[in-house]
């Protein structure tokens, strides 16, 4: 069975995360990061693994500031 809010929700973390609309931090583990968002969900029927992947790979280069990083370097 589909979560439509559970699928909404994410579509828009995914969204205001590439947007850069969404501060998200590396935490003290290696591959987790946090951000404050106004609840908690969980991402359950609905949302396809490619999806949830896209998503980590956007936080991750946010979190990590991997952007600036190389803009630093072609400088």
């Amino acid at each position: 069975m589909e979560d439509y809010k559970a699928k909404e929700f994410f579509e828009g973390v995914l969204s205001k995360t590439r947007a850069g609309r969404i501060r998200w931090q590396a935490t003290a583990v290696d591959s987790e990061y946090i951000a404050a968002i106004g609840g908690v969900a969980t991402f359950d029927g609905g949302v396809p693994q490619q999806d949830l992947g896209d998503l980590y790979e956007a936080v991750r280069r946010q979190a990590l500031r991997v952007d600036d990083k190389i803009d630093q370097v072609l400088g």
